[in-house]
């Protein structure tokens, strides 16, 4: 068993650099372009270190980020990639940037139009399409109003057009799916035609990357298959990259009848040795777990006992071996898709989607690059 050597964290990450770029490469191995999805702090998984990695190591056209924020946040570090803002952005900030190299997105026409009325000089963009969600995306009705507001303006350059689709979660291709698919390919025709510029094509994200051959696309987005959270519609099957680590700080013996933890909600039978880690559901762990999640110590499978507090969870101890000592290293979350505590058991214990459970992981805990 390992003891932590870290002198300020007790609760941290571990990010498996050779597993990201091995699950990057079956995506290339495609014939499109693979463009990273690291937002949300890359998923968790530390959008800075990530983004450095697949910059200084793959051959990915750009980066994409939600927000302009997280995009601001990897220029000011050094990143130096193209970056394509996914999310909507307010026109004044688009306006107002002076970060090259950032292609920020039209979410639907009224946006589209408040952009070209407050822009004075060349802005690149990409043209989101509504083809079913109904999130964001200009609707088929209103394409040709779009194409317009692009040709009469001065400064809008359209460089990519895109879509999402949102019901491919299973192992058939639904009708819906079809119809999205369909109608983005005959957006695409469209709007390209008018277009030179716009040489950016793309639809398929993990889920959907079976659909490639099916898509006027020559770009696909990944971003959960890229850390190996995607549900089993992942063809390549790729594996976990993150594993968030403990540190025992505390070791009792409880006796039988006694409580533990907030609203005394487990008691045990015999006298137990229990452990206490650091780390909670403030850090990660998530409080759906108290009294039916499990953590790793070496070989040893330890139940969480009692509820999962904000900065404490309790876990037994009792019959590992050889006994744990105080300062030994806990894993709470595990690489390793096979094992009781990856991020796919939990979702399965607790009802989830696998990549919620390391996207609350917080930005504060150190993230190393093992």
């Amino acid at each position: 068993m390992m003891k932590n050597k870290l002198q300020d964290s007790p609760t941290f990450v571990h990010i498996h650099k050779d597993v990201l770029l091995r699950n990057y490469q079956h995506f290339f191995g495609s014939g499109m372009d693979i463009a990273p999805v690291i937002k949300s702090n890359a998923y968790g998984h530390d959008a800075f270190q990530v983004a450095q990695l697949l910059t200084q190591q793959t051959e990915a056209p750009f980066l994409i980020t939600a927000t302009y924020q997280e995009a601001r946040m990897l220029r000011d570090e050094g990143i130096i990639k193209p970056i394509l803002i996914i999310g909507y952005v307010q026109p004044e900030v688009i306006a107002e940037n002076l970060y090259p190299d950032f292609t920020f997105t039209a979410v639907d026409l009224s946006h589209l139009e408040a952009i070209e009325e407050v822009l004075t000089k060349t802005q690149v963009i990409h043209l989101k399409l509504d083809t079913g969600m109904h999130r964001y995306g200009v609707i088929p009705e209103k394409i040709d109003a779009a194409i317009n507001v692009l040709k009469s303006s001065r400064y809008l350059l359209l460089t990519g057009i895109f879509s999402h689709l949102c019901d491919t979660f299973t192992n058939e291709v639904n009708d819906f799916t079809k119809r999205q698919v369909s109608q983005f390919n005959s957006a695409v025709s469209k709007v390209t035609k008018h277009f030179p510029s716009c040489k950016v094509t793309h639809l398929a994200s993990t889920s959907s990357h079976s659909l490639r051959g099916q898509i006027n696309a020559n770009t696909q987005r990944v971003g959960i298959g890229l850390f190996g959270l995607a549900n089993f519609t992942d063809e390549f099957q790729t594996e976990p990259v993150l594993s968030l680590m403990s540190t025992i700080a505390s070791i009792r013996t409880v006796l039988k009848g006694d409580f533990i933890g907030y609203s005394r909600t487990y008691s045990p039978d015999q006298d137990k040795v229990i452990a206490t880690i650091p780390t909670g559901y403030y850090e990660g762990i998530d409080r759906r777990l108290s009294n039916c999640g499990v953590v790793r110590i070496g070989e040893n499978i330890c139940p969480i006992v009692g509820k999962v507090s904000m900065n404490a969870t309790t876990i037994d101890i009792t019959d590992c071996k050889p006994r744990p000592e105080i300062g030994e290293i806990v894993e709470v979350i595990s690489a390793d898709r096979t094992a009781p505590n990856s991020a796919r058991a939990i979702t399965e214990t607790i009802d989830a989607v696998h990549y919620r459970i390391t996207t609350q992981i917080p930005a504060r805990l150190p993230r190393i690059m093992v």
